[in-house]
């Protein structure tokens, strides 16, 4: 896959912070975002997304959260609730050609089958949000662990591991 971006829907996602767990304030980004707006545009450029991120947009459900400060993530993103601080977390529910089919705020994350958590921390988010070109700040986040990949199932773990991993490779050999 080329460039679709689920890294847009982390800028979908992070454009209004509506639900926190744990009585933590949700995430507000900067610059006044349309969730709506953000969705339109993430449909209307579905068919580009980092190569990092092809097996998100393959996923039937995404969540996205969004963390205080990264030492509040949790080793397993699926378990929000035993993070040091709550999350902003956001469910989206994928269409088979990788565009958003539906969204809405979530108190906790679920695991299933097609899963998959994206999570960040706010500076991280911020910096995605406010960048000039986002792909690249996010491939970046991606290759030094801001933002983070899980997946529910061994096979797709290893993948992102890989992915990361050709990332990290990539980023040292320029």
């Amino acid at each position: 896959m080329h460039l679709r971006t689920i890294l847009v829907i982390v800028l979908v996602v992070s454009a209004v912070g509506t639900v926190a767990a744990q009585g933590e304030p949700a995430y507000t980004p900067p610059d006044d975002r349309s969730l709506d707006d953000l969705v339109d545009t993430y449909n209307a450029n579905a068919d580009q997304t980092p190569g990092w991120l092809g097996a998100v947009v393959d996923a039937d459900v995404v969540y996205v959260t969004v963390y205080p400060e990264s030492a509040a993530m949790p080793s397993d993103l699926f378990a929000v609730e035993t993070a040091a601080s709550g999350p902003t977390i956001y469910r989206f529910e994928m269409r088979a050609d990788g565009r958003i089919d539906d969204y809405a705020g979530a108190d906790s994350v679920e695991r299933g089958e097609g899963t998959y958590v994206v999570a960040a921390d706010r500076s991280t988010m911020d910096a995605i949000l406010t960048a000039d070109d986002p792909v690249s700040v996010g491939t970046a986040a991606f290759t030094d662990g801001s933002l983070r990949l899980q997946a529910n199932g061994t096979v797709q773990n290893v993948m992102v591991r890989m992915l990361r991993f050709a990332s990290q490779v990539r980023g040292l050999l320029g």
